[in-house]
């Protein structure tokens, strides 16, 4: 569990539409396992500040983040009122709602380091997290990783089933090995040659290798014979995953 908090001020006439935008904005954390609290802690003629304080796991933190561009555009049209002035609330608080979530992803990952231990499982690291919000990913290893993200995301919100997020992201891996390994997209190797090549150059340890191997069968099962995977199956190959890419991007 982490918490952060920010504040993010509006003029005074639009106090209810923060308020509006907050109830929203509650409810989306609230199914997504956080607490969010808020409250007006200066109005003035001019101008409205609210606090707002939200606990959780980190990696819902993360998503929730990535995700609230996708509500507003719904939210702003299902309103009723001017669109303007839901734009500058939602827009104000996305900005810093971004910034408390960059804020503890630094907090959680540099006690991890200090105490040698793992951060929260399926959470990025604050490098990957800004590669992945890069609105135009030019870097081929950052659109691996904003499509890696997009993956996690998709799974998490059932979008995406078991199988085709294990086909997703086994493919996303084939894409970083070619990548790290200066080869083209359209490079032909085959994945077990990739991985080989990728040992060879210390971009996998040999365990890291084998663990990729077995998931990559498990796509050729699933993609080629009809086969099924479990659920759980699915969180362990994206923890490695997530944690693969932590560590090495």
């Amino acid at each position: 569990m982490a918490g952060y908090d920010f504040t993010f001020s509006v003029a005074s006439t639009l106090h209810p539409e923060a308020t509006l935008w907050l109830r929203f904005a509650q409810r989306l954390s609230r199914i997504r396992g956080l607490e969010l609290h808020y409250r007006c802690a200066k109005r003035t003629l001019r101008h409205a500040e609210f606090y707002v304080r939200v606990d959780g796991p980190l990696p819902e933190m993360q998503r929730l983040q990535r995700q609230l561009p996708e509500y507003y555009l719904p939210y702003v049209l299902g309103r009723n009122g001017p669109t303007k002035t839901a734009v500058k609330v939602i827009s104000r608080y996305i900005t810093e709602n971004g910034v408390g979530v960059a804020r503890i992803t630094n907090v959680v990952f540099d006690l991890a380091r200090q105490l040698e231990s793992s951060p929260s499982r399926l959470s990025f690291s604050p490098k990957v997290m800004i590669r992945a919000g890069l609105e135009r990913a030019r870097m081929p290893e950052d659109r691996v990783v904003k499509g890696l993200v997009g993956t996690i995301d998709g799974w998490l919100s059932d979008r995406l089933s078991n199988e085709q997020t294990l086909i997703a992201c086994d493919q996303a891996m084939e894409n970083w090995l070619k990548v790290r390994l200066a080869l083209p997209a359209t490079d032909r190797s085959h994945f077990p040659a990739l991985l080989s090549q990728a040992i060879q150059a210390s971009h996998l340890t040999r365990t890291e290798g084998h663990r990729l191997s077995i998931y990559h069968r498990s796509r050729n099962r699933v993609q080629h014979r009809s086969g099924k995977v479990k659920r759980e199956t699915v969180r362990q190959m994206l923890e490695f995953v997530v944690s693969l890419v932590n560590e090495r991007c």
